[in-house]
């Protein structure tokens, strides 16, 4: 049962409330339950987390690799596609990015998937429901040329009957905070996945986003969303599962390189747009 308030498990633990925020937002850990009225409640598991996270920092590790451990300790899903590829990029650049910038790469990975056309599996991340009404247009022609294509979203419900399926996110997933699109096929594959910064009401949103076109790490996302549609759709994250163990991950070549050159590009095009 999820009794304990914020403020309650940072006395507990010794963590401030803001770094517990600030946790949830990036990491997507801990993973509170929300009431009705928006506020968290947590568990005494997640306070165990916690204390975890803390004994592996004093030991040595990274915030990043202490997390990922109290997870699999508690066999966890993975909560964010930002966390997951993250923790799976290493050395690929974090770039802050502006509306612009975040929607000008989801649309080149739309468009380029769709061109492809080869039995690909797509996953996009929304936010708010009106976010995804906005490109339905172009997700209905993705799930139409494509062999699976799931929305995540602000919905009133689940709709698993429709092409994209639209699966509802809670008022307490930390993919709410998240913008995504994941595109995995035999002949292209790409990523993006941001988080949205807290910033002053009324003031420009930006995301700290990471994209790339390696094939395993896309493959690695594609993992990610598999385990949040199996959350509310489990036959259907069976039947993609094994359509992606089927279709074998394309060599790699040069693309990290590739990939870094142009985040940096994006990067500076970004700043130059502010």
């Amino acid at each position: 049962m999820s009794s304990l308030s914020i403020s309650e498990v940072a006395e507990r633990t010794g963590i401030t409330i803001p770094t517990l925020r600030a946790w949830e937002a990036r990491y997507g850990f801990p993973t509170p339950q929300r009431l009705p009225g928006g506020h968290r409640r947590y568990n005494e598991g997640s306070v165990e987390a916690i204390g975890g996270v803390i004994r592996e920092r004093r030991s040595g590790l990274s915030l990043e690799a202490a997390i990922e451990r109290a997870r699999a300790s508690t066999g966890a899903a993975e909560p964010s596609i930002f966390a997951a590829i993250r923790r799976a990029a290493g050395e690929l650049p974090v770039q802050v990015m502006g509306v612009g910038s975040m929607l000008a790469i989801s649309r080149a990975i739309e468009d380029e998937c769709y061109a492809h056309g080869d039995r690909h599996v797509i996953f996009g991340a929304f936010q708010r429901e009106r976010h995804f009404r906005a490109a339905a247009h172009r997700w209905r022609e993705l799930a139409r040329t494509g062999d699976h294509a799931v929305v995540f979203a602000g919905f009133p419900r689940s709709r698993q009957r429709v092409k994209p399926v639209e699966l509802v996110l809670d008022a307490g997933s930390v993919l709410r905070r998240e913008w995504a699109v994941v595109c995995d096929s035999p002949t292209f594959t790409a990523c993006l996945a941001g988080w949205e910064r807290p910033e002053m009401p009324g003031g420009p949103r930006r995301f700290e986003a990471i994209w790339t076109v390696e094939p395993k790490l896309v493959r690695h996302a594609s993992r990610a969303c598999v385990k949040l549609v199996d959350r509310t759709a489990p036959d259907l994250a069976a039947v993609i599962t094994a359509h992606l163990e089927s279709q074998p991950i394309r060599n790699s070549d040069d693309l990290r390189t590739a990939t870094i050159v142009t985040n940096r590009v994006v990067g500076y095009l970004d700043q130059l747009a502010r």
